[in-house]
C-alpha cells in the first residue's frame, strides 16, 4: 500500500507556523501605525495648548466660542490616545494566542519526533516479508482493498 506524498500545503507545523509568523508581523505594523497616531495626537494636543494661550490673550468677542472649541478639539484628542491605549492592550493578548500556538507547535513536533522514533526501524521495507492480504476465516467483506485504505486516510486526514 502506497500513501499519498504530502505536500507543503498538508503539512500543519508548516501552516501554524505560517499563521504565527503573519500574526506577528501584522501586530508589529499595528502597533507601529498607532505608535504614529498617538505622536499625532501629542502634536495636536501640543498646537491647541498653544492655540489656548494665544486665545486667551486676545480679547476678542469670539473668545468664549474659541475656547470652547479648543477645549472639544483637546477631549478628541485625549479620548482618541486612550482609546489607542486600550487596542494596545487589546493587541497583547493577540500576542499571548500567538505564543499559545507556539507552544502547540513544540508539543507537536515533539511528538512527532518521538513518533518517528518509537516507530523507526532498521529494516528497509523492500527487505520485509509481505503482508497477508486474507487470512483464512475472513470472510469477502473483511479484506480491504488498497483503494478502500486509501479512501479511510483520506477520510481520517480530512
Amino acid at each position: 500500500m502506497e500513501l499519498k506524498k504530502v505536500g507543503k500545503d498538508d503539512k500543519v507545523i508548516d501552516q501554524l507556523d505560517e499563521v504565527t509568523k503573519d500574526s506577528e508581523l501584522k501586530a508589529g505594523e499595528i502597533f507601529d501605525r498607532l505608535e504614529d497616531i498617538t505622536n499625532n495626537l501629542t502634536n495636536i494636543l501640543n498646537i491647541t495648548l498653544k492655540l489656548t494661550s494665544l486665545v486667551e490673550k486676545n480679547q476678542s468677542k469670539d473668545k468664549e466660542q474659541y475656547m470652547k472649541l479648543l477645549k472639544e478639539l483637546k477631549q478628541n484628542s485625549e479620548n482618541s490616545q486612550d482609546e489607542i491605549l486600550n487596542i494596545m492592550e487589546i493587541m497583547q493578548y493577540q500576542d499571548i494566542h500567538r505564543q499559545k500556538i507556539e507552544r502547540v507547535i513544540n508539543i507537536v513536533r515533539a511528538l512527532n519526533n518521538y513518533m518517528n522514533e518509537l516507530f523507526s526501524s532498521d529494516i528497509k521495507d523492500e527487505e520485509r516479508v509481505s503482508s497477508a492480504e486474507y487470512i483464512v476465516g475472513d470472510s469477502k467483506d473483511d479484506v480491504l482493498s488498497d483503494e478502500d485504505i486509501e479512501e479511510m486516510l483520506k477520510e481520517f486526514v480530512g
